[in-house]
């Protein structure tokens, strides 16, 4: 993306702003089941947390009118390709791309691969990505055209799923290129190993939460959606072992951490049969 166009700034923050307040919502949301009965605590602040950013997905733009923004600006792009004395070899280029993805991504070894050097390999992931943002966007297409005569409202509506599902999958896109090109750069760097790592399980995560969209498509086979759910277990276990490092790579500063859950010797006090300090009977 150019950082002059401010079109396309323009589109990546209405795409970032859903997928991250959405994200933020569910890791609240996971954070407080995985603490159990101490993640209702008041002291903890979990709850309060959630409660106070839940309203984030609607105001400063509502989540889905944003992604519709973005989905409308894919299809701009598209028709433009197609306009004046770039119709013929716009068709022809849109034709060959479509053809390369498919006979890249869709030829049975591809398809089957469930070795571990593949399923932690940036290309794969990229591939993945590009594939389900183009086959959306050429769906939509599809959609818009058979149901022209209804209405361009109508034909809108009733392929809203896929307005939304193509949005997304252009802003992960988007966010899994940038993740992999800052780790790349890190040749040699001693971080650069973890932040594969974290990359890995980011992309994996992406996959695994379409994956009935991938196999629907024929774009894996089963063996290799159960190996995809598996690696993502061995990148937890790796990972373990560094979460607190990583969290305090963020910086936070200690004043701000103000939940008692967030202390390190809080498990072993309620284990004690003690009350943390500042936390309420």
């Amino acid at each position: 993306m150019s950082n002059e166009d401010p079109k396309e700034l323009h589109v990546l923050a209405a795409g970032l702003k859903p997928i991250n307040t959405w994200f933020m919502l569910k890791c609240l949301q996971e954070c407080r089941e995985a603490c159990g009965g101490m993640g209702y605590l008041a002291c903890n602040r979990i709850a309060k947390m959630r409660n106070d950013e839940d309203i984030s997905v609607t105001w400063e733009g509502d989540n889905r009118v944003l992604l519709q923004q973005v989905s409308t600006s894919l299809l701009k792009e598209f028709q433009q390709q197609f306009k004046g004395d770039k119709k013929f070899t716009g068709m022809l280029a849109f034709l060959r791309r479509q053809m390369n993805l498919e006979i890249r991504d869709k030829n049975p070894v591809t398809r089957s691969l469930r070795m571990e050097e593949h399923l932690l390999d940036f290309d794969f992931y990229r591939n993945a990505l590009e594939y389900r943002e183009a086959r959306l966007l050429r769906e939509l297409v599809n959609q818009l055209q058979e149901n022209k005569h209804k209405g361009d409202f109508v034909a809108w509506n009733e392929a809203v799923d896929v307005v939304n599902a193509l949005a997304m999958a252009h802003v992960e896109r988007q966010v899994l290129e940038q993740f992999c090109l800052h780790v790349e750069k890190l040749h040699k760097n001693p971080l650069q190993p973890i932040l594969h790592v974290l990359c890995s399980l980011f992309a994996l995560s992406v996959i695994e939460e379409h994956m009935d969209w991938y196999l629907a498509n024929l774009y894996f086979s089963t063996r290799k959606a159960k190996a995809v759910s598996s690696e993502i277990n061995k990148l937890c276990g790796v990972l373990r072992p560094y979460a607190g490092k990583l969290v305090d790579g963020f910086g936070i500063p200690d004043g701000i951490l103000q939940a008692p859950i967030a202390k390190s010797d809080y498990i072993s006090q309620w284990a004690d049969g003690a009350t943390p300090a500042n936390c309420p009977h």
